[in-house]
């Protein structure tokens, strides 16, 4: 039988800097991830599921009972079965896609794919039990982003035109798991103990973890080109990265020529800052890449 979890609630609110508020200092629910500038939101997860959705013209209806619910977001470990499952109920799709379901009495669900023993992992754990509950690995519960822009070629771009991509937040089990990719496992990174003794007075990410988390960055923001070729990175380390640090980029196109070697290719300049939460660039640098052209 495909086994699944309540992932997330989706709730709509008029005012999302109050509600952001309230669930992260009355509730404790720090960010997860974030859709749009961080300082205007459109989208906000908090760890423990919450999902607030900024709607201006939103009123709560008369009585509380009901009406804030927007969807419910459910983890399944067979994302095709439960599609099929929930259609032979009478469930009809939604036009964002075919994982976006209507039930016959118009709950919204919207379906995601786990990865790997996810869903079991989660069902394992009893939070009434007074046993210690297993280590879980949310680092590979990936959501499925939705693009509202197509993919730019390098003509599309333009100079100095902005981007802010999601965001990203930097846990203990990342690093770690950023360490056994590389295998740098500097005690400044995995050891608090001696960490402590260090300037930084705690774990700090490693320099390249912070790069490579920009360069993914990117791939998820609404401005992303057409897959192209990578001519490298020119990247400073200003701040430490620290575990709970929530991290974005800002991308501005900084330079545009066509190739000389390939007139189909065009070369673009991308200047990019990783911020943090306290809005400090961590770290800079440019990223320079080969895009393909329109086809005139």
């Amino acid at each position: 039988m495909n086994r699944c979890y309540v992932e997330h609630v989706a709730i709509r609110v008029q005012d999302i800097h109050w509600h952001i508020k309230f669930f992260r200092e009355a509730l404790g629910m720090e960010m997860r991830q974030v859709d749009g500038d961080s300082t205007s939101p459109k989208q906000y997860w908090t760890v423990g599921g919450v999902q607030l959705i900024s709607d201006l013209d939103f009123v709560a209806p008369p009585s509380h009972d009901s009406g804030w619910l927007a969807h419910l977001g459910i983890m399944v470990e067979e994302l095709d079965e439960a599609i099929a499952a929930c259609q032979r109920f009478g469930a009809t799709q939604l036009e964002k896609g075919p994982n976006w379901l209507q039930l016959p009495d118009g709950l919204a669900i919207e379906l995601l794919q786990a990865c790997g023993n996810a869903v079991a992992d989660v069902l394992a754990v009893d939070p009434r039990s007074d046993k210690p509950a297993p280590a879980l690995n949310f680092a590979v519960m990936p959501r499925t982003r939705e693009f509202t822009t197509p993919e730019k070629t390098w003509d599309d771009a333009r100079d100095r035109d902005v981007c802010i991509s999601p965001t990203y937040l930097v846990t203990e089990e990342r690093i770690q798991a950023y360490a056994e990719l590389t295998g740098d496992y500097t005690p400044v990174h995995i050891d608090e103990e001696y960490a402590k003794t260090t300037p930084f007075g705690t774990r700090v990410a490693h320099g390249l973890f912070g790069l490579a988390i920009a360069d993914g960055l990117k791939t998820q923001s609404e401005y992303r080109f057409l897959p192209g070729m990578s001519l490298g990175w020119t990247w400073d380390f200003l701040l430490p990265i620290k575990i709970n640090d929530v991290l974005h980029v800002r991308f501005t196109v900084g330079g545009l020529r066509p190739s000389k070697s390939r007139p189909e290719w065009g070369i673009v300049i991308l200047d990019s800052e990783l911020i943090n939460q306290d809005d400090q660039i961590v770290q800079k640098g440019e990223h320079r890449l080969m895009i393909p052209r329109r086809n005139n």
